[in-house]
């Protein structure tokens, strides 16, 4: 049975007079008025009562949704807890220096950097979804995102939430620890992040720059 659904690799975000749309395919944001943020709701089920076709029309134009079969593969969110904490933040005491760690961390910021050169967004995130297992306890992904955060300041290259994460990731992930990849996004003026989070923790940013913007995606 087809039914009209948002496309795949389609999130969206409501705000008071429009809708933050991030479209993992083809690696871009897009702002739509009050509306479309409306149509977009009406079609999952966030709100009800009259629609305008004029709005679904011009999100089916514009490839934003589509008639398709109910069971179709798809990147499948989870739902972020609100974030109340942050790993990075405090007098938490590390461990000695780890040479092989530092060097680790290294490699990871430079070959995400390089992923996201070569491959669509949508085919990394697949993948980060399908390496998921279950996530440990947030107190380890504390002190995982600590020792990363450590080794991270070593490496010569300017910040980057999203090549960041995806290292941080990486990182936890050889270790059993698979966190939430969260995108967040701020209508006006338009921002966009993304942060690594355990339950109601922030790993890899602090938590008041995690908490301005409002999550869009999380897998």
């Amino acid at each position: 049975m087809h039914s009209l659904r948002i496309c795949p690799g389609i999130s969206h975000r409501g705000f008071a007079d429009c809708a933050i749309i991030l479209d993992i395919r083809r690696d871009r944001y897009w702002k739509v008025d009050a509306g479309a943020a409306f149509a977009l709701d009406w079609i999952t089920g966030r709100r009800s009562g009259p629609i305008d076709m004029g709005s679904l029309v011009r999100l089916e134009q514009l490839g934003l949704v589509d008639w398709r079969p109910a069971d179709e593969m798809d990147i499948h969110p989870r739902e972020p807890a609100i974030p109340r904490r942050s790993a990075i933040e405090g007098d938490a005491r590390l461990p000695g220096f780890d040479l092989l760690e530092a060097i680790e961390v290294a490699c990871l910021v430079f070959a995400a950097r390089r992923a996201l050169r070569r491959h669509s967004l949508y085919s990394i995130l697949w993948q980060v979804q399908a390496s998921r297992t279950v996530d440990i306890s947030s107190g380890e992904s504390a002190d995982l995102a600590r020792r990363f955060d450590r080794y991270r300041r070593l490496v010569p290259l300017g910040n980057q939430c999203l090549p960041d994460t995806l290292a941080f990731l990486r990182f936890s992930g050889r270790r059993g620890c698979f966190p939430t990849l969260i995108f967040g996004v701020e209508a006006w003026p338009f921002a966009a992040h993304c942060w690594a989070q355990s339950d109601d923790l922030v790993l890899n940013d602090v938590l008041d720059h995690a908490r301005a913007f409002s999550p869009i995606l999380a897998i």
